[in-house]
């Protein structure tokens, strides 16, 4: 399949849905953790799998990093249009929930949260086209009121058929293939992060920062941390890692992944899921893959902050105003530590 072109009209030859690729849809992102964050996945709401590898992963390989602070401007503007019911995308539209998904998009448009000094680096051309792109993707192609969704509302419309691509947590595959939750699971595909127009530079660091959202800490003021200590080998512990991935959820031990228990495991129960962890923990070692700017102490704040400018984005407001408001905000958040 050729890569797709600015302004070229793509037609969808099951639901005949209709999608004028924008001039800010440099092909797209999606991220994956050390077996724990986000793939893009898509689903078909009846019948045939459309991968999102089959159209995401033409991307434009050699597209240069934006030249300007200039948001990036759609082909063709237009209300989201439902075919059936069904939209092209959903994705987190509510505030600080969105900085966990626009992250590795912000990334392949060669941004990052912070500059290699440490300081926030949100108003840069780089992070503005991709906080653009992220916020012309679900208001010209999402649903409606799309910056109220919060990630179970996306999940839900997702699960449900209403839209034919997601970019979400890896841990949400095994929802997406249960039949209690999900009408999806027989026509679902996955795909790790296409390469944006950052090029393969934003995804070389060395050594390879891979974030660890859902690791298990110990607080420095408890009064039992000699049982959070047995506690923490124990849930990470081979035996239950391995059955931890038997539910579907990526693990943090190699010995478990690979495994000859989880090997008979992996290749009866979606294979195609599996790999393309392997992939995203081998190929996607951003600077900066953590849900907010890691020096800044204050996670919440600092979310809810970079959240606003990706409601802008979605609204169709002027993203780069709300980028340098906010990159003043977070450099007074810092400063006050």
């Amino acid at each position: 399949m050729p890569p797709y072109q600015t302004g070229q009209r793509c037609t969808c030859p099951r639901c005949g849905a209709e999608i004028v690729v924008p001039d800010s849809a440099a092909p797209s992102p999606a991220q994956g953790d050390r077996q724990a964050d986000a793939s893009v996945t898509s689903a078909t709401p009846a019948g045939s799998v459309a991968s999102a590898a089959a159209t995401a992963a033409t991307a434009a390989q050699t597209a240069p990093p934006p030249a300007s602070a200039a948001a990036p401007t759609p082909t063709a503007p237009k209300p989201a249009v439902s075919y059936d019911d069904v939209y092209g995308i959903t994705l987190r539209g509510r505030a600080a929930q969105t900085t966990s998904r626009v992250a590795p998009i912000i990334a392949e448009f060669g941004g990052a949260w912070e500059d290699l000094d440490g300081n926030p680096a949100i108003a840069t051309p780089e992070a503005i086209a991709g906080i653009s792109w992220y916020g012309d993707m679900l208001r010209l192609y999402g649903p409606p009121g799309a910056a109220n969704l919060a990630w179970p509302d996306s999940n839900a419309i997702f699960l449900g058929g209403k839209a034919v691509f997601t970019i979400e947590d890896s841990v949400n595959a095994a929802r997406a293939l249960d039949p209690a939750l999900s009408v999806i699971g027989d026509t679902i595909g996955f795909a790790a992060m296409p390469l944006g127009p950052g090029g393969l530079a934003a995804r070389s660091n060395d050594p390879c920062t891979l974030p660890a959202i859902w690791a298990l800490s110990m607080s420095s003021f408890s009064d039992s941390k000699g049982a959070a200590w047995y506690f923490i080998q124990w849930a990470t512990s081979t035996e239950n890692q391995i059955a931890y991935l038997e539910r579907g959820r990526p693990a943090a031990r190699d010995s478990a992944f690979f495994s000859d228990e989880f090997a008979v495991y992996r290749n009866a129960n979606l294979p195609e899921y599996w790999d393309v962890l392997l992939e995203a923990t081998a190929t996607l070692c951003y600077r900066n893959p953590q849900f907010g700017p890691p020096s800044i102490v204050d996670q919440g704040r600092a979310r809810d902050i970079i959240g606003e400018v990706v409601v802008t984005a979605i609204l169709g407001g002027d993203v780069p105003a709300a980028a340098r408001a906010a990159q003043e905000e977070l450099e007074f958040l810092k400063a006050r530590q």
